[in-house]
């Protein structure tokens, strides 16, 4: 499988599932979850996901405008900047103005209940929400103190919720993604399975069922369900056939976001549909070096990898080459710790390339290199080989790689 580094880890994925995701208590009267003018709502979220950012602002603002008291208003307002945070996931930049957005939504959730309003339960459910999404932001930052003092302070309603006592149909996506993970996870990972004893137990078909379930027929979660049912498709379930069907379909929804777009182009990628996948990574890659919003071009190394693979696959090494060199660019150190690893890859690829289009002695560099840099999928040992095969005796390799210093891929 092709290692990526935005990927969220699978502490995070337990952090999400277990800790903070949605955990409401019972409610019998479904009217008061339903919003004013929904229709509105709803067009707010398909600009949100489709990365027009300004125009679902707006719009937001209009309808808080005319229903201060509701706090969907508030939570989607968190939401909007929680998926210019989603498609950049490592970049911290907007990290305290969320968290921010999401303190805001529980003190008008608090406000609500406080007051004894009707929407009491309404608002229950959205501060467990913005509750949750705080953790799940610290927990991606590896701040698991933090992710795990705001994961108990979600965790009151999680029992009542796994009992299916709601009326909104949202609130199955924390339900789904516990059931899953509570099961997957401990397997995987025993070490956790103490944490889950005062806990019901995991069910994954019944994870998968709820969320598709919200995915189907969710409110407001049935795009966050459909994605998490893509990441599990993909990377758990190895269903690499659902998964691409699950982001193909968010792609073609919400064509300008880029994370549905990179995934489409990975699965395809992934399943040997290179023409595809190169479709994809060829659209991204127009829309980086034309500065569209919410693209970014420390993205670029690893689409030139994948594009520099699909070129070599089809047998044509100058353009193969010529991604990789790419890919080779200097990048931002921070960039270059988490991409390393395709720093590693384009030097080797780019080095064979080399050999086939009749220049062996400008890839002997490019071996050493390899050498001197930290060693991926046995990246040393297969350099090794690439220099002894141009008839370089081991000795030499040595005194090489100790001699000469690494080249800086990196830019300060």
């Amino acid at each position: 499988m092709i290692r990526h580094s935005i990927f969220p880890s699978l502490k995070t994925s337990l952090v999400i599932a277990l800790l903070v995701l949605f955990p409401v208590a019972g409610f019998s009267d479904g009217v008061r979850w339903i919003p004013p003018d929904r229709a509105e709502l709803d067009t707010i979220l398909n600009l949100m996901y489709n990365m027009e950012v300004v125009a679902a602002e707006k719009r937001l603002a209009d309808w808080k405008s005319k229903y201060p008291h509701r706090p969907e208003g508030y939570f989607l307002d968190g939401m909007i900047l929680w998926i210019q945070v989603f498609v950049d996931i490592r970049n911290p930049f907007l990290d305290n103005e969320f968290q921010k957005k999401m303190d805001e939504v529980i003190d008008k959730c608090d406000q609500i209940e406080k007051n004894a309003d009707s929407l009491s339960m309404v608002a229950r459910y959205y501060k467990s929400g913005a509750i949750g999404f705080k953790a799940q932001l610290y927990g991606l930052r590896d701040d698991w103190f933090m992710a795990a003092r705001y994961g108990i302070s979600a965790l009151d309603g999680i029992t009542e919720s796994l009992e299916g006592k709601f009326a909104n149909i949202d609130a199955r996506y924390g339900a789904g993604l516990y059931y899953y993970y509570a099961e997957f996870l401990p397997d995987r990972y025993p070490i956790i399975k103490p944490l889950l004893w005062f806990y019901p137990s995991g069910d994954k078909k019944r994870g998968l069922e709820l969320l598709q379930s919200v995915a189907d027929s969710g409110m407001f979660a049935n795009v966050e369900a459909q994605y998490s049912l893509g990441m599990i498709s993909y990377f758990y379930e190895k269903n690499y056939a659902k998964a691409i069907k699950v982001f193909a379909n968010l792609n073609n929804r919400f064509p300008k976001n880029s994370r549905y777009l990179f995934y489409r182009g990975q699965l395809a990628y992934q399943m040997g549909d290179y023409q595809q996948a190169d479709s994809c990574m060829a659209v991204m890659e127009g829309r980086i070096l034309a500065n569209r919003p919410f693209y970014y071009t420390h993205q670029l190394r690893y689409i030139y990898y994948i594009r520099g693979m699909i070129a070599e696959y089809s047998n044509r090494p100058t353009m193969a080459y010529s991604f990789y060199q790419e890919a080779l660019a200097p990048v931002d150190a921070g960039i270059h710790k988490e991409t390393e690893h395709y720093y590693v890859y384009c030097l080797l690829r780019s080095a064979n390339m080399l050999i086939k289009m009749g220049y062996p002695e400008e890839a002997k560099p490019r071996f050493y290199e390899v050498l001197r840099t930290p060693e991926y999928s046995n990246s040393h040992r297969r350099a090794r080989e690439g220099l002894a095969e141009l008839g370089v005796p081991e000795d030499t390799i040595r005194v090489r790689t100790a001699q000469t210093p690494p080249a800086s891929s990196s830019s300060n």
